[in-house]
């Protein structure tokens, strides 16, 4: 995999080449720079390093929300910078602090340390073309969304392996800084999308995390729905959470409204 590194400050940038080594990677000065390598097909995936200046910062997040989904993206943040992580993740951005593991990193890209990956996925009926961004499950497409997608291809790299729910946060959405119910309600929007179309293939491993194992037999025993239950009910907390958060930022917005309009009529 060809990365390209987009420079910040000099030191981070240092630690950020040093540590992917022998994969030669290639440092440009802007997003935009490094998106044209990959548009042109003379690079693969983007790493950012997080710039200091705060100027720097708005103009490389805005740089980023504008980025296409399917271009493998990650941004590297020197140590002890939580506003600018909490920032990322409210963004949707995904990222990795210094110090990283060059390896963990190519993991995210979709990039194992193993033998190049030909970009086709398969297990049992559902098959993945990474390379065109598709999934059919018994030839018939399925519409995901990135991080379901991202998801479940996750989970079909490993294949009847349990994965905590820490776990996909890191290799998913690139960061800790998610609550488990984020992983929670994606796995049921996953889950019955791709259950339109067959048996269920993503089962839950109650206290431990989540599973895919095509061929098996949907639930149908109290512990699955009990299972069902507790999706629709993460699924209804995120939506209650989501709602109080716009109606504070609604009522924030009308308050300084209201401020300025008595600070221009006085």
């Amino acid at each position: 995999m060809r990365i390209v590194v987009v420079s910040g400050p000099d030191d981070v940038t240092r630690a950020v080449l040093h540590a992917l080594g022998g994969r030669e990677p290639r440092a440009v000065v802007s997003v935009a720079d490094a998106l044209a390598l990959c548009a042109s097909e003379q690079a693969d995936a983007v790493l950012v390093v997080w710039p200091a200046d705060e100027a720097d910062c708005r103009a490389t997040l805005r740089s980023l929300v504008a980025v296409d989904a399917a271009v493998p993206l990650i941004v590297v943040v020197a140590p002890g910078r939580l506003a600018e992580r909490r920032l990322l993740a409210a963004a949707d951005v995904r990222y990795v602090p210094l110090p990283f593991d060059a390896d963990e990193v190519m993991s995210l890209f979709g990039a194992p340390s193993g033998p190049p990956s030909t970009g086709q996925l398969r297990a049992g009926d559902i098959a993945i073309d990474q390379d065109e961004w598709t999934v059919r499950r018994s030839g018939h497409d399925v519409g995901l969304t990135r991080r379901e997608f991202e998801l479940l291809v996750h989970l079909m790299r490993h294949q009847r392996m349990v994965q905590s729910k820490d776990q996909l946060l890191a290799a998913v959405w690139g960061s800790h800084d998610y609550s488990h119910n984020v992983v929670e309600v994606t796995v049921g929007h996953l889950r019955r999308k791709l259950e339109r179309l067959g048996v269920r293939v993503v089962h839950t491993v109650q206290g431990v995390g989540y599973v895919l194992r095509p061929g098996e037999s949907p639930d149908v025993s109290e512990a699955g729905e009990s299972d069902r239950r507790m999706h629709l009910l993460a699924e209804r907390d995120w939506l209650i959470a989501e709602s109080d958060r716009l109606i504070a930022e609604r009522r924030t917005n009308s308050a300084e409204l209201r401020i300025h309009d008595r600070e221009h009529w006085s």
